[in-house]
């Protein structure tokens, strides 16, 4: 695929819905970007990373769950198999589709992260964003994206923000891709469409979530090449 200033990340997410016709898991796991050259995970490792959640927490058929930036659903999957209350959002109609034939039973929305008003019906025990921040436009679109977030919280509500770059290791992050896929294609697929690195104070600092209380943890629930790179965020009254 070749990067201009004409393409978007939301037209490669669109285009990638197009290609494949989702049958299990690992289909969802593909169009969702979880199984590529930079990132190689199997479904015994991704069912292993939401389990973990299930688990700790004690997610079960009484809670609902929303997933923000859903893509094509592989986050959501396993909880919808173990009858837990699922609502997803995600700006690609292609992506969705494979959501909704899926997952029949759960609720899916069409709309970007920094809109969430169509999602305001339920009572979320649970939102989660599972790597989607390095897509944002920029850092003022991140903070209104959890702004939104919290107008959707209650206080019974934990936000769990996961896999966000982090600034402070880009350098490494950078080095490791062009290993592995040459300075050529790095500047190729990344000088117009760039991932967007965090540092981890500037959650703290935000001024909307003086009331919450805020974790901040590295990305060691999962073993890909990239989770060294990144810190997971949790949100709770």
């Amino acid at each position: 695929m070749i990067y201009n200033q004409k393409i978007s990340w939301k037209k490669i997410w669109e285009n990638k819905g197009k290609k494949v016709r989702s049958k299990k898991l690992e289909d969802l796991l593909s169009l969702n970007g979880h199984i590529s050259p930079s990132s190689n995970i199997n479904v015994k490792t991704w069912r292993e990373y939401i389990n973990y959640f299930i688990k700790k927490h004690k997610i079960n058929s009484n809670h609902t769950v929303l997933e923000v930036g859903c893509g094509a659903g592989a986050f959501l999957l396993p909880f919808y198999e173990k009858k837990i209350n699922c609502v997803g959002i995600d700006y690609s109609n292609t992506l969705l589709k494979h959501c909704k034939y899926t997952m029949p039973k759960a609720i899916f929305y069409q709309t970007s992260a920094i809109d969430l008003t169509k999602c305001k019906r339920f009572n979320y025990d649970f939102i989660f964003a599972n790597s989607i921040f390095q897509y944002f436009k920029n850092f003022t679109y991140a903070k209104k994206v959890i702004k939104q977030i919290i107008n959707l919280s209650n206080n019974r509500t934990i936000i769990i923000l996961l896999d966000i770059p982090d600034k402070n290791k880009y350098n490494d992050w950078k080095k490791t891709v062009v290993n592995n896929i040459g300075r050529k294609d790095f500047k190729k697929k990344y000088s117009k469409l760039k991932h967007l690195f965090y540092k981890k104070n500037m959650f703290r600092k935000i001024s909307f979530l003086k009331d919450h209380k805020i974790k901040i943890f590295n990305q060691n629930l999962i073993k890909k090449e990239n989770s060294k790179f990144r810190f997971n965020i949790l949100i709770y009254k």
